[in-house]
């Protein structure tokens, strides 16, 4: 059994320290397999006081890989235990002994490295191998390449993600040692296809257990991608990663709420960003799988949010990507939804052309609780040709056009200076054109092109 205790940390005047009073705690219980039999969480008001009570039941197959689990909740009224929801996993196994589906464990208890394989990379002769039911690797000179271990072909599906994890430390007192995970394609070249985290610093004595991050595996999606989330469900498998707070926060479901809206395309489905139902302070990352945009010439990206009227909240979302399943650079954003002068879905188009090529492209969308009193919603997401997305390069942190329900266009661009502002029909004909930094058109509905000095904006009137 394990207990985890939370405390907040206040200043006393009378001791003139700090005091630390608990606030809550969570027990687990474990089976035989190391997965967890019972959860309780407790809230201390001066004394400790029962929250939530869980209870599951596992079955297992005879590779001891969970088959069906079923949740229980404890009821305080009846002093029973409730029947929740039964899940039955389904695991497929290869036929090839040679490779090891997921998930895979070794604790490096056997006699020697069978199905492993090293490289001896400064070449003293020392490599990878197994001492007192350990991976050991030692070395006599200092190394100009690494001495590589090359774990048994493992299974790994387009729909899966992974994370590795291991324990590590130094043999003596004072040494440092780095480390370093790499996922390779089972070949003849053993060929890389991208780290797995960061370079790991090992310093002296027992290393804490270190994980890489959630890494996305097997063949990207080839471009173009489009994800609209249709009848509330994902068409591909989107991640959500807790930055900084306990909650998740990201949700796909029917409708928005606060503000209300459904979704951009009729499709009944949208992703939200719960804003709302987090604490403040959360920040979450929704991420797609891996993209291939290399066989396109104008890579852009193009989603609809939607934003609100009303007081400014400091709620926002920033766009990122990342390629080859590095660092996430920011592409847009901060974006905020409130404060607007019109509600209602409104498309942002990013172009990619920095991403050129990129076959392992990811997209992040990060929403940011600040004042925890705006949803973010987003809606059809694609990745296409820039003329396929939309009109050029409508930046999403640059200017803003939209059409009113009154038959006007209007047009505010970044403060920053005057910009020349075009408006054109959709056949091409220049029906409006002023200098400054915003405009109102009266015009007839139709389909029309906002030019701001190259940045176009192709907007609807009703």
């Amino acid at each position: 059994m394990i207990t985890l205790v939370r405390y907040n940390r206040v200043f006393s005047f009378e001791t003139g320290d700090y005091k630390y009073n608990p606030t809550d705690s969570v027990t687990y219980s474990y089976d035989d397999h190391g997965n967890i039999t019972e959860q309780s969480s407790y809230m201390y008001l001066d004394a400790w006081a029962l929250g939530e009570r869980m209870k599951y039941e596992y079955t297992y197959d005879e590779y001891d890989n969970i088959a069906t689990e079923t949740s229980y909740r404890w009821d305080d009224a009846l002093s029973d235990w409730m029947s929740g929801s039964t899940l039955t996993y389904e695991n497929h196994y290869l036929a090839d002994n040679d490779t090891y589906a997921l998930p895979y464990r070794c604790d490096f208890s056997q006699d020697g490295l069978d199905g492993f394989d090293t490289e001896d990379g400064n070449a003293d002769s020392q490599v990878w191998h197994i001492e007192d039911g350990a991976l050991v690797c030692s070395s006599s000179v200092a190394s100009e390449a690494p001495d590589i271990l090359y774990l048994p072909p493992l299974e790994m599906l387009s729909a899966n993600e992974v994370r590795v994890a291991f324990n590590a430390r130094l043999l003596n007192e004072g040494d440092s040692a780095q480390i370093q995970m790499i996922l390779c394609s089972n070949d003849d070249e053993l060929t890389t296809l991208g780290t797995i985290g960061n370079i790991h610093t090992i310093k002296s004595g027992e290393g804490a257990r270190t994980y890489s991050e959630l890494y996305y595996i097997g063949t990207p999606y080839p471009a173009p991608f489009t994800e609209s989330f249709a009848g509330s469900m994902m068409s591909y498998q989107w991640m959500s990663d807790k930055l900084e707070g306990l909650d998740g926060g990201w949700g796909v479901g029917a409708q928005a709420y606060s503000p209300d809206a459904e979704s951009q395309d009729g499709d009944g489905g949208l992703a939200s960003f719960m804003a709302t139902n987090v604490d403040t302070g959360t920040k979450t990352r929704l991420t797609s799988p891996k993209i291939d945009i290399s066989n396109l010439t104008e890579p852009a990206l193009g989603f609809y949010i939607y934003q609100t009227t009303g007081e400014k909240s400091g709620d926002n979302l920033v766009v990122e990507v990342s390629r080859n399943n590095g660092a996430f650079e920011t592409v847009a954003g901060p974006l905020y939804v409130s404060g607007n002068e019109t509600e209602g879905w409104v498309q942002m188009i990013i172009p990619l052309d920095a991403y050129k090529g990129e076959k392992t492209l990811r997209l992040s969308f990060v929403g940011e609780a600040v004042d925890g009193t705006t949803n973010i919603n987003i809606d059809h997401i694609m990745v296409h040709e820039r003329a396929q997305v939309g009109v050029a390069e409508q930046l999403a942190d640059k200017h803003v056009a939209y059409a009113t329900g009154d038959g006007q266009i209007v047009v505010r661009t970044a403060p920053d200076r005057e910009y020349a502002i075009d408006v054109y029909s959709v056949s091409g004909q220049k029906v409006y054109a002023t200098r400054g930094s915003e405009a109102v058109v009266d015009v007839e509905p139709g389909i029309y092109v906002v030019d701001i000095e190259g940045a176009r904006y192709k907007i609807a009137v009703r």
